[in-house]
């Protein structure tokens, strides 16, 4: 699902050595959606092809991973907002300035955000920024967040994205079984991991990076990164907006 009940259907190119197993295996859930649905959900393309995801949050600024970004020429990425499909409609944008996080770490993705000033104001009105969460009450284990992009759906040959804006759920996981998932400590108190439960595959993959993770209508992550696609066993890690939230709204008050 390449240009995303939490939002993530398709995530890639961590800087953690992501691997996929066997790439038969991998469909990943969800179903499609209308961006109405989920108005913030932005497609990032770098030189005409779907890199991650981004979440509008405010109508001249957005938010994506700061990987999906970093060590990048910005002049060549192209932002869509207000589309359910992808590469058409809605209204593109590029971005004038990139923000990084002060502790954002490539090498462990810690701190993984960066705000993009937008060339132009968001003027469609299919595209809406979303709420940013004030703190970590919604974040329960065991409790459901949404995911939504248009990642990759299939891991084949392939690649394939989805042409249609797509949604999934995944189950919260306890901060401990969220680290204990991963053999090094990349896991800090900036992260919290969920994974899908039950049988049916979801997961988010490439081009879902970047994108909103969502729990009642607010936004309370960023997709940030998880090893194999679709695996099941180690938890899919989001960056926790209550703790990034007052150096985003800093930025966008400095600058609008």
């Amino acid at each position: 699902m390449t240009h995303f009940t939490v939002l993530i259907l398709v995530l890639f190119g961590t800087g953690l050595g992501v691997s996929y197993g066997n790439p038969n295996e991998r469909i990943l859930g969800g179903n499609e959606t209308d961006i109405e649905n989920y108005p913030y959900a932005l497609q990032l393309f770098y030189m005409d092809q779907l890199e991650c995801g981004g979440i509008l949050v405010s109508e001249r600024f957005a938010l994506t991973a700061g990987h999906c970004i970093a060590r990048k020429t910005v002049e060549y990425f192209l932002i869509r907002a207000g589309t359910t499909t992808l590469g058409e409609g809605g209204q593109t944008f590029t971005i004038s300035q990139t923000t990084y996080h002060p502790q954002f770490n490539l090498s462990h993705n810690n701190y993984d955000a960066v705000v993009l000033l937008l060339s132009e104001t968001v003027s469609v009105s299919t595209a809406k920024p979303i709420q940013l969460a004030t703190d970590d009450s919604a974040i329960i284990e065991g409790g459901t967040i949404l995911v939504a992009g248009w990642g990759w759906t299939i891991l084949n040959t392939k690649n394939e994205f989805s042409t249609t804006l797509r949604v999934t759920d995944l189950t919260i996981l306890g901060d401990e079984e969220c680290k204990n998932s991963y053999d090094t400590p990349v896991i800090t108190d900036a992260m919290f991991c969920g994974n899908y439960s039950g049988t049916k595959i979801r997961d988010f993959c490439f081009g879902d990076y970047g994108g909103p993770a969502v729990i009642d209508g607010i936004l309370q992550g960023i997709i940030s990164f998880g090893e194999s696609c679709g695996d099941g066993y180690n938890g899919k890690v989001f960056v926790r907006i209550s703790i990034i939230r007052e150096w985003v709204l800093n930025i966008i008050q400095s600058i609008d």
